[in-house]
């Protein structure tokens, strides 16, 4: 076996690729998608996502087995995933050495490990209360999956910034330059490389971006304070990790450094020099430092470990107390599943998407599709739809249209919430309807002549058609119609309306 330095090196080169791999996921999640590792398929190592949707959809979601996979390599090894590949952890880890580094700068010492508590049955709960709602048919586990939160932030607010950064700086580099021919073709590289065809703008990405990092800022007052404390699928797997075979072997240790307890950047070790394995993220940082060489972890059969009587208050939750929380969490939530529920008005989904209750139960607000779409028609719907359908995909008219025979949501989505269409299928896919407003349409309202919406109709046989009407005034003029068995609802004509202000004179209607 490797030596514990090498194998902390060895564990921190396998972070940097996890996290460098879906930094370039997300940043070839672009038109077109051409890449070979598909962005979805990300999803399918993470167990809360794929366990609880398909719970609350009450069916198994292709990819299952992956998840499966992860969880019996932590009923194996333990809580590998935390400590190696998550790349959350990876961003989190970084802060906590950025806050060494700075306590280092400023001549301050860390503070002595505490250990975690009581308080990191947090963690536990939180999986408890999705695990409820996905038994009442309600997905809550896109509110605090680690890998939705990364990729959600990656998506709506740092890619997009970065992005757009890049392309104001090419911009104004080349007119200064005179559009030099060599920084021209460094610009079209990026752009045919990482670089999105069109800028990004989510205007509700500001309340991902606090949520991100907020999140990652708490580490800088406790080492790994998401891991410890808040993150459901660290808890679900503790829970499989809980008769893992590979241990931490530490009790021969006579000596009283306490450097593998300051050391744990989870808490996991006791101040008898024991520890909880269901904490342990294995990052092996206990064994680098020890100077005896006792702290080591093997595969042998483990001694019964002694209880945490010495670390403070009791930071046991007895089953009655947590059977009894579940009962009361039930009630709870079987209470305000209505509200939670309750649509406030519809919204236009994407092409293909699930019925709407199916829809919002599926989708895991990852962002992909948001991203991937290449008119930046597709943004998160906040308060609108309900509680219930917050961050979900809606199509904003007022920012762009869906593409006639663009297919890249369906691709992306990791749970099927948008089904994968063909080019033929998708320009017969209905998304809604559109109406025209006769009292602000220019050639109803005003008997102005205007082709736009009529123009811009990507229907082969046109749904919308002029027609002649004679209006007040006596005058002959050529109309607007929708006709309802042809339109798909893609809502170019009503973003190509010259209508000023916020009422078009022809607007799109969810079906």
């Amino acid at each position: 076996m490797a030596s514990p330095r090498l194998t902390v090196y060895i564990r921190r080169a396998v972070q940097a690729l996890s996290l460098s791999l879906l930094l370039l996921i997300v940043s070839m999640t672009r038109d077109p998608l051409a890449w070979y590792v598909r962005p979805e398929w990300y999803f399918l190592a993470d167990p809360l996502v794929l366990l609880s949707t398909s719970l609350a959809e009450r069916m198994l979601l292709p990819g299952l087995g992956v998840s499966l996979a992860v969880l019996l390599i932590a009923a194996l090894l333990g809580r590998v995933f935390c400590g190696w590949f998550c790349p959350l952890g990876a961003v989190i880890d970084i802060a906590g050495h950025m806050r060494s580094r700075a306590l280092k700068a400023l001549g301050r010492k860390a503070a002595k490990e505490r250990g975690a508590g009581p308080a990191r049955f947090g963690k536990h709960f939180l999986l408890a209360a999705i695990a409820l709602l996905a038994l009442l048919g309600v997905q809550a586990a896109w509110m605090l999956d680690p890998i939705t939160i990364i990729v959600r932030a990656l998506s709506f607010t740092i890619y997009p910034s970065i992005n757009n950064g890049i392309e104001g700086l090419f911009a104004f580099s080349l007119e200064r330059t005179g559009f030099s021919p060599p920084l021209e073709s460094l610009y079209f590289f990026c752009r045919n490389t990482f670089l999105s065809v069109s800028a990004r703008v989510f205007p509700h990405a500001a309340a991902i971006g606090v949520l991100f990092w907020t999140l990652i800022g708490a580490s800088f007052i406790t080492r790994r304070f998401w891991c410890r404390y808040l993150c459901p699928l660290g808890a679900f797997l503790a829970l499989a990790s809980r008769f893992s075979l590979l241990r931490r072997r530490g009790t021969a240790c006579s000596g009283t450094c306490s450097l593998c307890k300051d050391t744990c950047r989870m808490g996991a070790i006791r101040s008898d020099n024991s520890y909880d394995h269901r904490e342990c993220v294995l990052c092996m940082d206990c064994a680098a430092v020890c100077p005896s060489g006792r702290s080591t972890f093997t595969f042998s059969k483990q001694p019964k470990e002694p209880a945490a009587a010495s670390d403070g208050p009791a930071a046991k939750v007895t089953r009655r107390q947590f059977l009894f929380s579940l009962a009361g969490s039930l009630a709870a939530l079987s209470g305000c599943r209505g509200k939670l529920t309750a649509p406030l008005q519809r919204v236009l989904r994407p092409p293909a998407a699930l019925p709407e209750g199916e829809f919002v139960d599926r989708c895991i607000r990852c962002g992909n599709c948001m991203k991937v779409c290449i008119t930046n028609v597709l943004q998160p719907a906040l308060w609108e739809s309900g509680l219930a359908c917050m961050w979900t995909p809606k199509l904003d008219t007022s920012i762009g249209y869906c593409e006639h025979q663009c297919t890249l949501c369906g691709k992306v989505c990791p749970t099927g919430a948008l089904a994968k269409l063909s080019v033929e299928q998708k320009i017969h896919t209905k998304i809604g309807c559109a109406r025209v407003d006769q009292e602000v349409c220019l050639p109803w309202a005003r008997g102005e002549e205007c082709l736009v919406c009529e123009e811009h109709c990507p229907v082969s046989s046109k749904a919308i058609k002029m027609t002649a009407f004679i209006n007040a005034s006596g005058e002959i003029v050529k109309v607007p119609s929708v006709d309802p068995s042809l339109c798909v609802g893609c809502a170019i004509c009503e973003f190509k309306c010259p209508v000023e202000g916020k009422r078009k004179g022809i607007v799109v209607e969810p079906l």
